[in-house]
């Protein structure tokens, strides 16, 4: 998000305070959801219900399944990226694996190979009860900050200071206002994490202190997603100055350098990443969503799976490519 923000004209500092803004306005809600979960000890299914009735919760409760489904299929898309870059990064070939598909299909051999062994990666995760997920996001929580840092120095070292990388003068390219552009970039930092925001009653459930649920929300949302878009906005300055090009894309940026254990460890993060949102975001929030439709026939594990599955036959990329 706020990587984009960069591309589209903003001045760094600007992008990272949309970005901030952005997320403290979404910690409201999470911390409102995720507090109700806790003390009555319910899901998003059952929580729907005095806004929308007995009935009209379905109706809710079909609308986000048929978007985590959705999103399950684009992240993993995007997941089949980074693991196009581990495998490249062993074996350099890969980059001219064979490609028949039609121009129409908008997706190559080796994306669809990638896209089913990330997802087949996945499967083992998805039997998992979500108590059983407890060590993998304290992991993500170690890892991925001080992957981000790394990054980060990486970024400024190579850029040659902060000078260079934030002294970007705020240009819109498209020429619309700026006060436009900054909402646009305060809502694209709203959007992505008001899924999570919706679906925290899923989780908080199992809360066993309700005070819990105000520390995590401050701190995850307002201190390290916040910073991971200081990550994003400085990376993306700095592929500027270092390579002369603009991306949003942080593949790119892996692609470019020489250093292949670099690349696949870089590859491995962003896919750890991946599948920590794709199973908290999509795939437990469509198990309770279909186990409130067929609670006879339907738990958490037979949900998961069965958002695994209607997540390949969306076929993201034809929605990338849209």
């Amino acid at each position: 998000v706020s990587s984009t923000s960069v591309t589209k004209g903003l001045n760094p500092g600007v992008a990272i305070l949309a970005v901030f803004i952005g997320h403290v306005l979404v910690c409201i809600p999470a911390i409102l959801d995720g507090y109700v979960g806790c003390v009555l000890g319910i899901n998003f299914p059952v929580f729907t219900r005095p806004s929308f009735g007995m009935r009209g919760s379905y109706a809710a409760v079909f609308v986000r399944g048929v978007v985590a489904c959705i999103w399950f299929g684009t992240q993993s898309f995007q997941g089949d990226q980074y693991l196009q870059v581990m495998i490249s990064a062993i074996w350099p070939s890969f980059d001219d694996f064979p490609n028949h598909s039609a121009a129409s299909a908008h997706v190559t051999r080796s994306e669809l190979l990638c896209f089913f062994l990330f997802v087949i990666v996945q499967l083992p995760l998805l039997w998992l009860h979500v108590s059983s997920l407890r060590c993998m996001f304290m992991a993500k929580t170690v890892i991925m900050p001080i992957f981000g840092l790394t990054l980060f120095i990486w970024a400024i070292v190579a850029a040659k200071g902060f000078g260079p990388t934030f002294s970007k003068p705020t240009k819109i390219k498209d020429g619309s206002p700026v006060i436009v552009a900054f909402f646009q970039c305060v809502t694209s930092a709203i959007g992505p994490k008001a899924t999570l925001a919706l679906n925290m009653p899923d989780f908080t459930r199992y809360a066993k202190d309700s005070t819990q649920v105000f520390w995590t929300q401050t701190v995850g949302l307002c201190v390290l997603v916040t910073m991971c878009g200081v990550l994003g906005v400085t990376v993306s300055s700095a592929f500027e100055v270092i390579y002369g090009k603009v991306t949003w894309n942080p593949l790119e940026v892996a692609r470019l350098w020489e250093n292949r254990p670099a690349q696949f460890f870089a590859g491995l993060c962003w896919a750890f990443a991946v599948i920590g949102t794709n199973i908290s975001a999509n795939s437990v929030s469509f198990s309770n969503d279909l186990s409130l439709w067929f609670p006879r026939y339907i738990n958490n594990r037979r949900g998961a799976y069965i958002c695994a599955m209607l997540g390949v036959l969306a076929m993201p990329w034809y929605i990338q490519y849209r």
